[in-house]
């Protein structure tokens, strides 16, 4: 039942339940109250709720955490305040309104992403309103693919009181290089991503020209990962941890895929209970630490190949489709020999 403070329903209003996990705010639904009453009624399994709930006007409040029990209807009174806003426009760095630019608050949690209840998009004269805000001051997230993603604090307003906010974006700092395969030439339209720290929710991707190089425009400053290879699980590629980034200017970050020292392989076989085992992720970590992993997945056989490593004491981390998990550590000889490892599983359970 959604109310205001005096006790009058709220419809039409939107009612969005979702448990505190990774993923669960990300694909959670929306269901809608009743335009009279203000009741909305949802089925749902079993299970402990956080709920967000916006009414037309862009009033937004949280509540919970509300437990749901198997065979029994579990009601719950929110009361939906009236909440502020803060409107404005956003422009480029010659003050030109920029359409189409996101603004919102940052939810944390995995994955971290816009709060859908308090977010706005510009329109063709580059106007925004963030509605459902508290009374405290709030961080709006700004961003737009031309431009280095920035975030700024501003004060809520009641509707209709407060000064328009404007936001200005750079055109922020360029991340340049060149990929070169394992036979030294360059690699034609390979791909190269990059996201802040280890969130790869945010990456963005890009590909190699016909002579090895890449540039990565509009990069907000801060530290990021650059990698090779698709971004997705268990993907071939290397990557370079680290990377600080200014606010403006290039950084250049160069990829040598297994050449100069890192000319080492490690071939190896996956086994369970003695059976083959296809499809595991295999990554591989050399003496140069995380900045260079170097990441491979099983054949039919069971069997994988790493090159690109640094001989010396190499570190197999090995995961299966079904979620296990095993490491081992290797001592990587160095010449054109492969240097053999095999990794078993056992075959009971818990």
């Amino acid at each position: 039942h959604v109310k205001r403070p005096g006790g009058e329903p709220v419809g039409p209003c939107g009612v969005r339940p979702y448990r505190e996990e990774p993923f669960s705010y990300a694909y959670s639904a929306v269901y809608s109250c009743d335009l009279e009453s203000g009741v909305a009624r949802m089925y749902m399994r079993p299970s402990t709720y956080s709920l967000a709930v916006r009414a037309e006007n862009g009033d937004h409040v949280g509540g919970g955490p509300v437990k749901v029990t198997a065979g029994e209807t579990t009601t719950v009174e929110i009361v939906l305040p009236t909440t502020r806003s803060v409107s404005g426009v956003v422009t480029d760095p010659a003050g030109r309104h920029v359409t189409g630019a996101e603004v919102y608050v940052s939810r944390g949690g995995m994955p971290s992403g816009p709060v859908r209840e308090q977010y706005a998009r510009t329109d063709d004269e580059g106007r925004f309103e963030v509605t459902g805000l508290g009374e405290e001051i709030v961080k709006l997230h700004v961003r737009h693919q031309e431009y280095a993603e920035q975030s700024v604090e501003v004060t809520p307003a009641m509707p209709g009181t407060g000064a328009d906010t404007t936001i200005r974006l750079s055109q922020g700092a360029s991340v340049v290089g060149s990929v070169l395969g394992s036979d030294g030439n360059p690699m034609d339209n390979a791909a190269v991503n990059i996201f802040p720290g280890w969130n790869f929710f945010d990456a963005r991707s890009v590909r190699t020209g016909p002579d090895g190089s890449y540039r990565i425009d509009a990069v907000a400053e801060g530290v990021y990962t650059v990698s090779t290879g698709p971004l997705q699980s268990g993907s071939r590629g290397v990557t370079r941890g680290n990377v600080k980034v200014g606010a403006e200017g290039e950084v250049r970050v160069d990829f040598e895929l297994g050449i100069a020292a890192a000319t080492g392989v490690l071939t190896g076989q996956v086994k369970m209970g003695g059976a083959p085992v296809a499809d595991a992720t295999v990554m591989l970590i050399d003496e140069r630490g995380f900045d260079n992993i170097v990441t491979v997945r099983t054949d039919e056989s069971g069997r994988f190949r790493g090159e690109g490593l640094q001989p010396g004491r190499v570190t197999v981390q090995v995961q299966t489709t079904s979620g296990m998990t095993v490491t081992r550590y290797v001592g990587l000889e160095a010449g054109e020999t492969p240097t053999e490892v095999a990794v078993e599983f056992g075959s009971g359970s818990l």
